[in-house]
């Protein structure tokens, strides 16, 4: 289940996240980059988006989906 969830969230466009959701992306990746302090994101997010998975590979998975609307 947490798998399917997660390969559900790769899959996922920015643009189809609700409005709260394309903001937490955009903190969560600015943590990223300049702090890689994962403290600091929403724990709901770690849990759903990011256990399990690289420091790489989330920054990978964060920069795609910003690259979607700002790259």
């Amino acid at each position: 289940m947490v798998q399917y969830a997660k390969h559900k969230v790769i899959l996922k466009r920015f643009l189809d996240y609700n409005l709260e959701s394309q903001a937490e992306i955009f903190s969560d990746y600015w943590v990223l980059v300049n702090n890689k302090n994962l403290a600091l994101i929403k724990s709901e997010n770690k849990r759903n988006n990011i256990d399990g998975y690289s420091m790489r590979d989330i920054l990978n998975i964060y920069k795609d989906k910003v690259n979607q609307v700002v790259g």
